[in-house]
């Protein structure tokens, strides 16, 4: 990923595409909007297929293919590991995923502009939440503290660590907050999340006290899937980056069904 004196660092967030429930209109603008983007960067955080079905993968895989960005880092989400074969989904629950996305569950990015940690919160003896453990707190904290000095901190995990509304209390990681905390004395910048299909972006003190520094939570709407909810359109994130905190901007692009395109939404520069 380019780092010169000049070049803004894209970075394109997807999350819930849930193929197999996907609505080919708005994969077809989607995919239209990210070739003519060219992101650096492509994070796909979670609940890629409505069922974990091998064709479900493959479709993903296939329009992932299509897309211009030179590198992708994907998590699975809760849907992506077997709900009705409980014989797969306790004994192989990521054999689905890692025939289409690779192996790594947890994959990392660090350069001296960007540092991006990607955490599983997948359990496969929970239906739906997720989780975060001590081990994996330890891991992302160490991760987050060998970065480069300049770069910007970003976790991606599929379930939210911070929720606008009541009825999403419920979807909160396990141990988020004792996460957040740990995270934040160690210079995170930013939460990327998904999950709930509520696409919000908001500083993490306004949901969590004990913070160190000014970290923002993002939650990254439903990219493509039939199933939006409280009136929210499909959307995805489109983070820029250019020279430090103060350079960085954050942008949610919103489907239009007028335009029948993605159009910028909201744009925030949180540290400037």
């Amino acid at each position: 990923m380019p780092a010169q004196r000049g070049y803004i660092v894209i970075v394109v967030q997807l999350s819930d595409t849930h193929f197999g429930r996907e609505n080919p209109v708005v994969v077809d603008a989607l995919r239209r909007c990210l070739q003519a983007q060219s992101p650096d960067l492509l994070l796909v955080s979670g609940d890629i297929t409505q069922r974990a079905r091998g064709g479900q993968f493959r479709a993903a895989g296939n329009f992932l293919a299509d897309l211009p960005a030179p590198r992708v880092l994907s998590i699975p989400g809760n849907h992506d590991i077997p709900l009705y074969n409980l014989v797969a989904r306790l004994l192989w629950p990521y054999r689905g995923y890692c025939r289409v996305l690779g192996d790594e569950l947890e994959p990392a990015y660090i350069s001296d502009t960007l540092c991006v940690i990607c955490v599983n919160t997948v359990r496969r003896y929970r239906h739906a939440g997720g989780c975060i453990n001590v081990a994996q707190i330890e891991q992302v904290g160490e991760s987050l503290s060998v970065a480069p000095a300049s770069a910007i901190k970003v976790v991606v995990a599929h379930h939210p660590f911070a929720v606008m509304l009541p009825s999403d209390v419920k979807h909160r990681v396990r141990g988020a907050t004792a996460a957040l905390r740990a995270w934040s004395r160690q210079g995170v910048d930013l939460l990327l999340g998904g999950h709930i299909h509520y696409p919000f972006m908001a500083p993490l003190r306004e949901h969590v006290t004990g913070l160190k520094g000014d970290p923002w939570v993002v939650q990254a709407g439903t990219a493509v899937s039939r199933r939006v909810r409280s009136g929210m359109p499909n959307s995805f994130v489109r983070l820029q980056l250019d020279g430090g905190r103060a350079g960085v901007c954050l942008q949610r692009w919103d489907y239009s069904r007028a335009q029948d395109a993605f159009m910028l939404a909201q744009s925030f520069t949180p540290w400037r």
